[in-house]
This record gives structure tokens, sequence and C-alpha cells, in this order.
């Protein structure tokens, strides 16, 4: 019965050409679009979401009060991190962050001079940021400032293999050699922490010196804390700014906030080194764009539909004189809705495929997700697709197959309009 129903289908495709390829690649071109859309805001609302403790990691934040507008500044004192781990006993960890391109020797390699994006942390950063290691090991990795933690696409590149990196030294501009321990896997490109080297901020930059212990002064490093289960947020920011007040003499900070590891990437009224940033409203612009797009795309759908079924009511009403029931009907428009939408999917993919490339370069940034990258993601396309397809076919098919055959062969194409729609 399904071959049946789809040799009749391509049959009417075949005989209507110029509405099925209008219906197909209207279609085609909304599904296309919403899937554009669906990828970027999937990759916009992914930020930081692949951290365990995510709901416990917070950036501490200034809050400043200029003429006429309020301002935030993610650049901490370097000072403010140890005094709040030994005065806040709601903060269970803490680390500075120097996040920027650094310079490195890998030594015993000729001409290995390269720029790496270097997180320069305190040891405390490995035990709640996620590192997925795939050779060594990050226990104690930072510890004594010795230590230091490459990606894995680096060790390939500098040394074969990511076992061959382990015991390497590579030199961090004028500082000491510094022992790889571990190699961790690429961050997600869904992180506002670029990191393809990880080591002590006191061995990367020693040339501070007592400089990372005096109050009035900041290298721009940004600060983030770890809360303890069940501690509140708006609390631990209160002390830590109490801690901030008494340890600066009161005349540093204006206010101190915990900003949530969730909204980092959504601060773009917070200064700081962070640059891939994007603001919430647009993620919500976005959204109610995408659904236009996709209803638009299905009631086109739906008219044409509509106004093809006005042709085929003979069709009909010979069907149902030869003995097809009112369910049969119903499933040869959804076989051939279906179809059309399947037709329409796989051109859907194509063109988001070859439109994506000018996505990333229109957003200045590499996306994390692809349709058929992602097998979930490309299974709950077609499922999504099937629901539309059925969706699309529901009310066409209900007017066409509602009339009796007496109504259809008194008025040659039935009683129906497609201005009920």
């Amino acid at each position: 019965m399904i071959k049946n129903y789809l040799k009749t289908a391509f049959r009417n495709i075949r005989r209507n050409k110029l509405y099925a390829s209008l219906n197909i690649l209207g279609l085609s071109i909304g599904l296309g679009s919403f899937f554009i859309i669906y990828l970027f805001l999937q990759n916009e609302l992914a930020y930081d979401q692949f951290h365990e403790k995510k709901d416990r990691i917070f950036r501490v934040v200034q809050s400043l009060d200029n003429v006429g507008s309020h301002e935030f500044n993610a650049g901490i004192t370097p000072a403010l991190g140890p005094a709040i781990r030994e005065n806040v006993p709601e903060i269970e960890a803490f680390s500075r962050l120097d996040n920027w391109n650094k310079s490195i020797i890998v030594e015993g390699i000729k001409d290995s001079l390269d720029n790496v994006q270097t997180a320069s942390v305190d040891p405390e950063f490995l035990n709640f940021f996620e590192l997925n290691i795939v050779a060594g090991t990050k226990e104690n990795a930072l510890e004594n400032d010795a230590g230091m933690l490459l990606n894995e696409s680096k060790a390939i590149r500098y040394f074969g293999t990511a076992q061959a990196a382990i015991g390497r030294t590579i030199k961090f501009g004028k500082s000491s050699p510094l022992l790889v321990k571990g190699v961790f896997k690429d961050l997600p490109k869904t992180t506002s922490i670029k990191a393809e080297a990880i080591a002590s901020i006191l061995a990367v930059d020693s040339y501070r010196g007592d400089n990372m212990t005096k109050w009035n002064l900041s290298y721009g490093d940004q600060l983030y804390v770890l809360l303890a289960q069940g501690v509140d947020s708006k609390t631990a920011s209160e002390k830590v700014f109490e801690v901030a007040q008494e340890k600066s003499k009161g005349v540093l900070f204006q206010d101190l906030q915990l900003q949530p590891l969730s909204d980092v990437h959504f601060s773009l009224t917070t200064a700081g080194p962070v640059q891939e940033k994007t603001d919430k409203q647009y993620v919500f612009i976005f959204t109610l764009v995408a659904v236009f797009i996709l209803v638009c795309a299905v009631f086109n759908y739906i008219s044409l539909a509509l106004s093809q079924s006005v042709e085929r009511t003979k069709e009909i009403g010979i069907r149902k004189v030869a003995g097809a029931v009112r369910f049969q009907l119903f499933r040869q428009f959804i076989t051939e809705s279906v179809l059309h939408v399947s037709l329409s999917f796989i051109v859907a993919i194509i063109l988001v495929e070859l439109l994506t490339p000018e996505l990333e370069n229109l957003i200045g940034r590499d996306l994390e997700f692809s349709v058929l990258g992602e097998p979930i993601l490309l299974a709950e396309s077609i499922i999504f697709s099937l629901v539309v397809a059925v969706l699309c076919a529901l009310y066409p098919a209900y007017l066409s197959t509602r009339m009796s055959v007496v109504q259809i062969f008194r008025s040659g194409r039935g009683s129906f309009s497609t201005k009920r729609l």
C-alpha cells in the first residue's frame, strides 16, 4: 500500500512540476533559514555549559558608576584572590586568570617560536574548570610553579603525539622552562576561556614579582571563584566586597559583584579580555525570527497545497467511487507531504552546509555545532521535519476528503475554497 502511495506521489510531482518546485523550494528556504538560526542559537546558548560545576562558578566584577552611565569591569587586582580565599569561607576555590596570547619556545625543537592562547591561572583552577585529560595527569600539574598543561592540537603539532609531549619543556618568554605534565582535549569552541596552554600565573607572569600582592596595581586579570554547595551568591558577594574594602583601605573599589559563569558570554557591558560576547536580547530576537520564518514557510506550503487540492477534487471523487475510504485518502495526502518535506529537508541541509561558513564569517567565530556533524541534532531535525510534514498535510487533507462524491461531481471542483485558510 505504501508503495502505491509513493508511486502516486511521484506521479503527481511529475504532472505538476511547477507546483512541486515552488512548494519544495519555498519550504527548503524556510527550513534552511530556520536550521541556520537554530544552529546559531544552539551555539550561543552552549557557551560555558560543559563545566560540571558551572552553577557554582562566578566571576568577580567591579561595578563602576560614571557620570551618566553604569559600567562593569572584569579587571581585578591580583591581590584580591588570595585575600577572599582566606577570609570568605563561602568560597571553596579561586583562580586568577591572565588569558592572552603568549610567546613560547619549545625546547629541543628548531624554529619552535610560537604564540599560544594561554590561561595563566592559580592551581585551584583545575579543581572547578572541566578538562578532559588525554595524556599524563592534571593532578598537582601547576604546583610549585614548575608544570603546565598543553592542548592536544598543540601537543601533536610540536611532538607528534599527545603522549610524546609528556615530560618535555616549554618556555614562556623570559620565565623558567615549564614541564608538560598533562595534555588535555581541545576545549570546545563555546568557551569564554580560550586556552591552548594552561600554566601557573606566578610562573608565566613571574616578571610581576611583589606587584602580585599590591592592592593598588591591576594587570587586567580576571578572578573566578567556586562557591561552596548551597551558598547564596549575593551573600558571598557582600562578603567579598567587605574584604576588598578592608584590605584596600576603602579607596579602591566602588562595588564588587559575583557574575555567574553563564552570564560571561552575554556581558556586553563588562569590560575585559573576553572577546566573543553576544547581547542576550539577540537570542530572544533570533528565536522569534526563526519561529516567524518557519510559520511563514508552513503557511505558504499549506496555501499551495490547498490550491492544488482544488484541482484534484475529481481525482478524489474517482478514488471514492473506486472504494477508497477517507483514512486511505488521508494517508495519501500525508505520504505526498512527507515526500515533499523530505526533498525540502535535503535541499535545506545542502543550503545550511553551504551558508554556514558565511554565517561564521559574519559573526566572526566558528560554530561548535553542525547538522551533519551531530547525529543527535540530525535525528532531531529529521523528526522535526516529519512533524512539519504531517501538520502541513492535515488541513488540506481534511478539506479535500470531507466532501461526498455527489458534491464533488455536482460542482465539478468541489465546494470548498482556499479563502477559508
